[in-house]
Formats: structure tokens, C-alpha cells, sequence
């Protein structure tokens, strides 16, 4: 893998369902377990991140959804950074 091959984007309906598995992966690989009601949001990905102050962005590598991550806005100046996943394949590259 050369450094030109990690594609962001903004996410699209298309990646949704693979965004929300990689999500859980990493959930249940960190946690043992998942607990749905903690996370609704992943139920409609894009429609909860195209709110204003919102941005959730996704990577892939030849059309591969390998990570993700989001942008939500607190108040003022604060942003949160969270649904931050890497398929574990891809960890500790460079990209």
C-alpha cells in the first residue's frame, strides 16, 4: 500500500451499513459486548451527522470502507471527535 491510497469522504448512504458494522466491531473488540441503546445513532448514520455542526467523514481503500470518524459540534468553539474506528487490519499503517 503506497501513501496515496487512503480516500476520505463525506459519508454517503451507500457506506452506511458498513460504517455502522465496523463501529460494532471495534465496539465488541474493545468492550466484549455491545449495548444498542447506547447508540442510536448508528441506526441512520447520515441523516444524524448532516445536522449543522455536524460532519461524519469516512476512509476508504480501493472502495474499501476501512475507517471512520466524526465531527459534532458542543457549543462555541468545542467540538467532539467521536465514532473514530480503524478496521483492524489497517491499524499502525501508514496512509
Amino acid at each position: 500500500m503506497n501513501k496515496t491510497d487512503l480516500m476520505t469522504f463525506k459519508m454517503t448512504k451507500k457506506y452506511e451499513a458498513a460504517a455502522k458494522e465496523l463501529i460494532l466491531e471495534g465496539f465488541l473488540e474493545r468492550f466484549g459486548f455491545i449495548d444498542h441503546s447506547l447508540n442510536p445513532d448508528l441506526n441512520n448514520i447520515t441523516e444524524t451527522y448532516n445536522k449543522e455542526g455536524s460532519l461524519f467523514l469516512i476512509g476508504l481503500i480501493e472502495e474499501q470502507l476501512v475507517c471512520t470518524g466524526a465531527l459534532t459540534k458542543e457549543s462555541g468553539d468545542t467540538c467532539r471527535l467521536q465514532r473514530m474506528s480503524v478496521k483492524l487490519a489497517f491499524r499502525n499503517r501508514a496512509c
